[in-house]
C-alpha cells in the first residue's frame, strides 16, 4: 500500500505539471493532443482505479488527470478519443460514492462532459453508459453547487437534443422511483424557496 502511495505522489507531480502546460496554450493543447495524451491519461484513470490506497490518494491524482483532459477538450480533434477510452470511466467514476465528496474532482468531471456532450460521439457513449437517470437524480445530490448543477444540466440538454434514448430514459419511471418531472419539480421549488427567502432551511 505504501508503494501504491509512492507512485501516486509521483503521478499526481507528473500530470500536475502535464494539467499546468497545457492550460491554456492552444499550441501545446494540439500537440499533446496529436502526441496520444488523451489515451495515456484514460489508461491512467483505469490504473489508479486498481491502487490499494484510500478513495482519497484516488481522487487528488485523478483532480490532476480531469483537470488535464478538460483542458484537451479545448481541441475538437480530442474529442473521437475521449469518447473510445475515457467518457465512460468518467461517468463511473462521477456516479462512485467513495468519490461523491470531492466536489473538486466532480466538478472537474462536470465540465469536461458537459464540453464534449456537444461531440455526437461523445454524448451518444454517455447515452449507452447507463447514466442518463443518474445525472438527473445527481442535480439533487449537487443541488448546493451551482457550477456542477448548471453542467449537469447542460449535459442533460445536449443528451436529449439528439438521442430519443436518452428521453425515454428520463421520462421512464420504475418501481418505486420518482418520475423525473418530480425531481425537476423538486428542484424548481427548492430554487424558488431559496429565492423567496435565502435562509430557510433545505425543501426536501
Amino acid at each position: 500500500m505504501k508503494n501504491d502511495e509512492k507512485i501516486l505522489d509521483l503521478l499526481n507531480y507528473t500530470i500536475g505539471t502535464i494539467k499546468c502546460f497545457t492550460q491554456s496554450n492552444r499550441d501545446v493543447q494540439l500537440e499533446s493532443v496529436n502526441h496520444k495524451m488523451v489515451p495515456l491519461l484514460s489508461m491512467t484513470i483505469q490504473k489508479v482505479m486498481l491502487f490499494n490506497c484510500a478513495p482519497s490518494k484516488k481522487a487528488m491524482i485523478l483532480v490532476q488527470i480531469t483537470g488535464a483532459l478538460r483542458n484537451l477538450a479545448n481541441i475538437d480533434k480530442c474529442h473521437g478519443q475521449i469518447a473510445q477510452s475515457a467518457v465512460v470511466r468518467l461517468c463511473d467514476i462521477f456516479f462512485d460514492s467513495q468519490f461523491n465528496s470531492g466536489k473538486e474532482l466532480s466538478l472537474n468531471i462536470a465540465r469536461l462532459l458537459s464540453k464534449v456532450s456537444l461531440d455526437f460521439k461523445c454524448a451518444e457513449k454517455i447515452v449507452s453508459s447507463g447514466h442518463v437517470l443518474d445525472f438527473l437524480n445527481s442535480m439533487i445530490l449537487h443541488r448546493d453547487s451551482s457550477a456542477i448543477l448548471i453542467r449537469i444540466a447542460y449535459i442533460l440538454g445536449n443528451l436529449t437534443t439528439n438521442f430519443e434514448d436518452a428521453r425515454i430514459k428520463l421520462c421512464t419511471r420504475k418501481g418505486n422511483q420518482s418520475s423525473s418531472f418530480k425531481t425537476i419539480l423538486d428542484l424548481a421549488c427548492y430554487y424558488l424557496e431559496k429565492d423567496i427567502n435565502p435562509a430557510s432551511p433545505l425543501v426536501q
